[in-house]
């Protein structure tokens, strides 16, 4: 198990890794797409399909406010949110680096699997343990195989164009 000083001290060196990184992609959503796109096959080989996803890089639909105590880090919204019936995955400027934001990305992506049905229970933990997380309280982190797939692909990904918003720091 990496645990959360673990799974912090890789999000730090990845921070680095990240600012020599060349920048492929100007919208941090179009990083985000592609992004989906290499979870596919980690979703797939345990049996599960990834839906048609919208991912949006922005704040929760609570919004923002720096005096909270507890600031979300990606919000999947259900079908039923839209008209047209597409899962909206909203993935914070908050977190500015590769593989935190790929971490946050697959977290959101267990929940578009069951249109959010399960919020965080039985089914979601099931969900996010065959794909590769682990769980302290009702947080997860990934585990080592899938920390190495992050880590590959925000390699292949480049750099991730976040905003650069002074409350980030």
């Amino acid at each position: 198990m990496l645990g959360k000083l673990f799974y912090e001290l890789e999000v730090k060196m990845a921070s680095l890794n990240n600012e020599s990184m060349t920048l492929k992609f100007q919208y941090a959503e179009q990083w985000l797409s592609e992004a989906c796109k290499l979870f596919e096959p980690i979703f797939s080989k345990k049996g599960y399909a990834i839906p048609d996803v919208r991912v949006l890089y922005g704040f929760s639909i609570d919004g923002y406010n720096i005096k909270k105590k507890r600031q979300y880090l990606g919000e999947c919204l259900s079908s039923s949110y839209t008209h047209d019936g597409q899962i909206i995955i909203v993935v914070t400027p908050l977190r500015r680096h590769g593989v935190d934001v790929l971490s946050i990305l697959g977290h959101e992506l267990v929940h578009a699997v069951d249109d959010c049905e399960s919020q965080h229970g039985d089914a979601f933990k099931k969900i996010a343990s065959d794909i590769g997380y682990e769980f302290i309280g009702i947080t997860t982190y990934p585990g080592e195989s899938l920390m190495n797939d992050l880590r590959k692909f925000s390699n292949e990904l480049g750099k991730f164009p976040a905003i650069n918003l002074k409350q980030c720091h």
